[in-house]
């Protein structure tokens, strides 16, 4: 699985530092697919003991689900590309913007630039 994806930190933001440049994504693979925690869509039972309300939450998880990661190979000014892998559904075509950094969460690609196709 790709380092950057592998070693998401949901607490590492944005790098201020980090360099952006416009491209054009050319190819699309899926690179696999990772797990995710779902969320409890159970709201808990209060019940009274002793004076004190005790949230009781009833039933089980739900367990896992998985979430497809694509690497995306994006064509940059000057004769460069990057790979980036991101579990965006981008497309074919689409104008992004790429940023780099020296984090290991980077390159990452946001939607819309202006970039020549």
């Amino acid at each position: 699985m790709p380092g950057g994806c592998a070693s998401y930190d949901p607490n590492d933001y944005y790098d201020p530092n980090a360099v952006q440049k416009a491209g054009v994504i050319y190819a699309k693979t899926l690179a696999g697919s990772e797990p995710r925690p779902w969320g409890d869509p159970k709201a808990p039972v209060f019940i009274p003991i002793g004076g004190v309300i005790v949230p009781v939450w009833i039933g089980a998880g739900r367990g896992e689900s998985r979430i497809d990661i694509y690497e995306y190979r994006v064509r940059l000014p000057g004769d460069e590309s990057a790979t980036v892998y991101s579990e965006y559904p981008f497309e074919m075509g689409e104008c992004v913007k790429v940023f780099f950094s020296a984090r290991d969460t980077y390159p990452r690609m946001a939607y819309g630039a202006d970039c020549e196709k």
